[in-house]
């Protein structure tokens, strides 16, 4: 399949349906079949897995307001949690780019946490309202493109590159992954990527969303394009106790009759979203498969350790 004249779609899923736009009863049948298939081969090993866990649990808070499902409290609690120092140190100059941006507002929750962001460059295939809220900071460039369009001219001189809840829409993840590794494979110096993304349980805790979950099986295509020049880690962000406190008060495929409960119990919805956090940080380890959110994190021609 083409794109866009001469893009090669390249897709780490069989799945061709976007669960994005208004599907028909046969189209949504087919998007929960692959996605169920998807989950239910056989997966590969993947080396370097880590349950997320922080020391203290800021929720409610600012970046983790109280209605947020467990998954995004998890990944901004995740954002927050950056080894700050540490990425300053090996990356020297952080030049910052957001794939799928949307309207950008992670690049201040970055900011925020990391400090010292050079430049900022939010990559999307729709131009956002909420891009000219950043006009008047001269960090912030906003590109117009679609995944499979970022090349080397976008990535030359970013240094960290980052994504939130965004692969699993972009329809050619694989050519994005392999447009950024050709551009990285040559240079000699550190580069980082950090990519939150949903698990294979998305088609429950979601319903028709994006292509794809993310399991070991196209993990591990993605990994393997950067195994001759980097480090990889995968952390798990929540299990069971998050998945189950989201199917009862957020959404359940399974359990289509039941609405979203978060404003009508929402302090029951809180004390349950942060006691289900804490006990799945205590957790030894939470397999991928069974986990609530996912970090995927690629350290290309490291110098230091950084996790």
């Amino acid at each position: 399949m083409k794109i866009k004249g001469s893009i090669k779609i390249s897709m780490s899923s069989p799945n061709i349906i976007s669960g994005d736009g208004i599907l028909d009863d046969a189209q949504k049948l087919s998007w929960l079949i692959a996605n169920l298939a998807q989950s239910h081969q056989l997966q590969p090993s993947i080396p370097n897995v880590k349950n997320f866990r922080c020391s203290v649990v800021p929720y409610p808070a600012r970046h983790c307001d109280v209605l947020m499902t467990p998954s995004r409290i998890l990944s901004n609690l995740f954002w927050q949690s950056l080894p700050s120092e540490a990425i300053s140190n090996e990356l020297k100059r952080l030049r910052l780019m957001d794939c799928g941006c949307g309207k950008g507002i992670y690049f201040p929750i970055i900011d925020d946490y990391l400090g010292g962001v050079e430049s900022y460059t939010g990559v999307d295939i729709k131009a956002r309202p909420g891009w000219s809220d950043f006009q008047k900071d001269p960090r912030v460039n906003f590109v117009r493109r679609g995944a499979e369009e970022i090349d080397h001219s976008l990535l030359e001189d970013k240094t960290l590159i980052v994504s939130q809840s965004a692969l699993e829409h972009f329809p050619c993840d694989l050519t994005f992954f392999q447009n950024v590794a050709d551009a990285l494979r040559s240079r000699d110096y550190p580069t980082l990527q950090i990519h939150l993304l949903p698990t294979g349980t998305m088609w429950r805790q979601y319903g028709p969303h994006g292509f794809r979950g993310y399991v070991p099986a196209n993990l591990a295509t993605i990994l393997d394009m950067f195994k001759d020049f980097s480090r990889s880690h995968v952390f798990t962000l929540g299990g069971k106790h998050c998945l189950d406190v989201h199917y009862r008060y957020v959404h359940d495929t399974l359990n289509p009759e039941m609405p979203d409960r978060r404003r009508t119990h929402r302090d029951e919805y809180a004390r349950a979203t942060k006691a289900a956090i804490e006990a799945d940080m205590a957790s030894e380890q939470i397999d991928i498969m069974d986990a609530c959110f996912l970090a995927l994190v690629i350290h290309s021609h490291p110098q230091r350790e950084i996790f």
